[in-house]
């Protein structure tokens, strides 16, 4: 569990980096108790990530040209490690939505659609819909390993175009060329 001290530090680097303080923060008078209680709800919702990982969270968010506060759930769909924690939770949901209704019903990703595509690499993963509906007892065991590995190859492959970009942006064009790859002038 993250420590208040470390998420209000997250607090201070986002604002150092020049996101807008949250409206909750600007309609009260006492910002110090605003910005604690904010720091203990981020917590407890974030219980399951370590200081380390919550700072790493905020500074990719940051890094992505923000200029909204993040929900604690924003910062958990991009802290390091925690698509592990998101793809057993959907591999759950997946075998319901497919044991009820069969292999074509997902689950409602509510027009999350990073997720809704996570969701179908883990699928691809298992070796397609179609296997899903063939699914035992006897294999759920591998299936869950191989929609897990899919759903985080789909994460972080995502994670690393986003850094890529970033860094783009950051360095120019020029510097991410390989010496190999370098058009001769």
């Amino acid at each position: 569990m993250p420590s208040k001290e470390g998420m209000i530090r997250c607090f201070w680097m986002m604002l150092n980096s020049g996101l807008s303080k949250p409206a909750t923060w600007r309609s009260t008078k006492d910002e110090g108790s605003a910005i604690e209680s904010m720091a203990l709800a981020y917590c407890q919702i974030l219980a399951d990530l370590s200081d380390e990982q919550v700072y790493s969270a905020a500074v990719v968010y940051c890094r992505q040209s923000a200029a909204y506060w993040p929900t604690a759930g924003q910062l958990l769909a991009i802290a390091p490690g925690a698509s592990a924690t998101c793809a057993i939770t959907d591999w759950g949901l997946v075998v319901e939505a497919t044991r009820r209704a069969g292999p074509t019903d997902l689950p409602d990703c509510k027009g999350d659609i990073e997720r809704e595509r996570a969701i179908r690499a883990g699928i691809r993963g298992c070796g397609g819909i179609d296997r899903l509906d063939d699914m035992t007892d006897q294999r759920v065991h591998s299936m869950r390993h191989a929609f897990i590995a899919g759903y985080e190859a789909y994460i972080n492959q995502m994670r690393d175009e986003r850094s890529r970009k970033v860094m783009g942006l950051a360095v120019g064009p020029s510097l991410l060329l390989s010496e190999g790859n370098k058009r001769k002038t």
